[in-house]
């Protein structure tokens, strides 16, 4: 056991030193940012200790049987959990549901031993702001902002990052992040916090591996891992689904998720958001290529009229927005056919395991593409 907790412990050390970066952004920036910024390092401090003192001890404020009664017993996915207590026995119990269909998937177990092992902290995620240049809608840089940060502040930043620096800005809520151990949101429902965990474990099992470590060498290669990370995270958790339904009587019927959506059909079938967010994103890029950034910035503002019209309430709609959600290729904001080119990478496989293998090797986007032709090509 001590062994274990030593392979753990150096686990922890390896990831925050390769994760863990100082955003390196402008100093000019640090005028406007730094009463705002979060800090992971004082995070990490605060968190790890009590995480590590709390495995070592084992010294479990109720049992797992009432943990599971409390939190998980006959619910379905769609429930939120009570972290108003039992919050170590609730993080303890996720991690190990998870840790068990990793294993079943048989991904990453070296000796019997989980490589990184899967490790949460369920708290306030901080938001993040993104920065992106107004005349392209590129990732630019990104900061981890408190959480706790008023609307008058949000703007405050954006518009300084606007007027000073003529960049587009933006204050977004996010899922997760990759620290360690993982920073996951509690007040989310039961299969948001199982998704979003297993989206950051999968970053930090890609980060020992080529394709992780060449996440933000471009656009393309972070929009890959980023998309990789969703679709795998998607895919485990069908199989802790049944785990939990196996093991747990968890329920994943959300009848009045299903009642809502049919009476949601009208609005659905005269307002596409999806489609309206696609044809948004085209037509901000067409301007912005035609160097027409005023015009572009006017649409983007107007078309958030519409979507806030139709029932989503978007707070600003900007180059940065789109920069941002951009990186997600399943995302209705993106314009990429990584998703679709994942897609047919994955049929070529019988399970997840071999996926995973297979795309983890890659280093860049066309090599990725470069393996895809070969896979087609011997498919036929």
């Amino acid at each position: 056991m001590k062994n274990l907790i030593k392979f753990i412990f150096i686990t922890f050390i390896i990831l925050f030193l390769v994760f863990y970066k100082d955003s390196g952004i402008n100093k000019s920036y640090d005028f406007i940012v730094s009463p705002f910024k979060y800090s992971l390092i004082e995070w990490e401090i605060q968190n790890i200790f009590d995480k590590w003192i709390y495995k070592i001890s084992n010294k479990s404020k109720i049992s797992k049987t009432q943990v599971i009664e409390n939190h998980f017993y006959n619910k379905n996915e769609h429930d939120l959990i009570d972290f108003s207590n039992d919050e170590d026995e609730i993080e303890e119990f996720i991690e190990k549901s998870l840790s068990v269909v990793i294993k079943e998937q048989n991904i990453n177990f070296i000796g019997g031993v989980q490589f990184p092992p899967v490790d949460i902290r369920l708290i306030e995620i901080p938001k993040l702001l993104v920065i992106s240049p107004r005349d392209k809608i590129v990732h630019m840089d990104d900061i981890l902002i408190k959480p706790y940060i008023s609307s008058k502040e949000i703007i405050y930043i954006e518009e300084k990052f606007l007027n000073q620096h003529d960049l587009s800005a933006i204050i977004l809520d996010i899922g997760g992040i990759a620290t360690f151990p993982s920073s996951i949101p509690k007040n989310k429902n039961i299969k948001k916090i199982f998704i979003i965990s297993l989206h950051e474990w999968v970053h930090h099992y890609l980060f020992f591996t080529k394709l992780g470590q060449n996440m933000f060498s471009s656009q393309e290669m972070r929009i890959l891992n980023e998309t990789l990370a969703t679709r795998v995270s998607e895919e485990l958790y069908s199989y802790v689904v049944e785990y939990l339904k196996v093991n747990y009587k968890f329920n994943n019927n959300d009848m009045n998720k299903i009642e809502n959506e049919i009476n949601n059909t009208e609005r659905i079938e005269t307002f596409n958001f999806r489609d309206e967010m696609m044809k948004t994103r085209i037509e901000t890029e067409k301007l912005l290529k035609e160097n027409r950034v005023s015009d572009a910035e006017n649409y983007m503002e107007s078309q958030r009229d519409i979507f806030v019209d139709n029932g989503y309430n978007i707070r600003k709609l900007n180059q940065a927005y789109f920069a941002f959600y951009g990186s997600y290729a399943d995302s209705s904001a993106s314009n990429t056919s990584i998703g679709t080119e994942l897609t047919e990478f994955r049929s070529y496989f019988v399970d997840i395991e071999s996926f995973i293998s297979a795309i983890k090797t890659v280093s860049n986007y066309n090599e990725f593409k470069n393996k895809l032709y070969k896979l087609r090509l011997e498919s036929e």
